[in-house]
């Protein structure tokens, strides 16, 4: 965009008008796809039949991993 008077480039400002950008930002951060990566003691050809039998159940390995970690937290601040 140029600035009609100067013929200078001018800078568009506009998107900063919105004034809510919890919107916006819960709109990013639900399409980011996240990722834990995780050392397992098996082959990589075991690991993916693994990965491949539970994501055809639905089931969320990471979901199943972490919620075991909140409870072997929880125990140890229970101590």
């Amino acid at each position: 965009m140029f600035n009609d008077w100067f013929g200078k480039p001018t800078i568009d400002y506009s998107i900063l008008d919105y004034e809510d950008l919890e919107d916006e930002i819960d709109n990013y951060e639900s399409n980011v796809k996240k990722a834990m990566h995780i050392r397992v003691d098996m082959s990589k050809e075991d690991a993916i039949r693994y990965n491949k039998h539970f994501r055809e159940r639905n089931i969320y390995i990471g979901g199943l991993l972490l919620e075991e970690l909140r409870n072997i937290k929880s125990s140890y601040e229970k101590a």
